[in-house]
């Protein structure tokens, strides 16, 4: 909902113009479409991490005494926020190239990280800006991955194929 369907348009148009060969169009269509989530992801988490205070004390009436973790874990949450809008983008790409092993593997790996690193974060008392730590450092980690796995399937923005 947050990327306005655009990585459903990106699976969508990729598959077709893959189908049909169209190599000159795809390198159009994955790079326009990397830089409108990058351009969604900066404003939306530029706009989190500018509001975090005010999140914090007017929408959410956190209490006052956790304040300062809360802001810092929206702070940190608006950096996941980028990166995600950036993993939704590659996993569109994953998806319209068919390799929806590729995208479920990486799934798999987020939330398994997502998860042991919340854990681990939180028993070692980071609490509530352990869990945003853990889903950043997470995401970022996804985001190599699916760079690294991609650019092995020959993805390239400039060229396309």
């Amino acid at each position: 909902m947050l990327n306005f369907g655009i990585s459903g348009a990106v699976t969508k148009y990729l598959s077709e113009h893959i189908s049909k060969n169209e190599s000159n169009i795809v390198g159009d269509l994955l790079s326009t479409s990397l830089w409108i989530h990058v351009l969604i992801g900066a404003i939306g988490g530029l706009a989190i991490f500018m509001s975090a205070e005010q999140l914090v004390i007017n929408v959410f009436k956190i209490p006052s005494e956790i304040h300062e973790a809360s802001i810092l874990a929206l702070e940190l949450a608006s950096a996941a926020f980028f990166f995600t809008m950036i993993n939704s983008w590659a996993g569109a790409v994953a998806t319209g190239l068919h390799r929806l092993d590729i995208y479920n593997y990486i799934m798999m790996l987020y939330g398994t990280l997502t998860l042991l690193g919340s854990l681990i974060l939180v028993l070692q008392g980071y609490g509530l800006v352990g869990v945003s730590v853990a889903n950043l450092v997470a995401t970022c980690v996804v985001l190599f991955v699916y760079l690294v796995v991609l650019r092995r399937r020959g993805v390239r923005l400039e060229k396309g194929f």
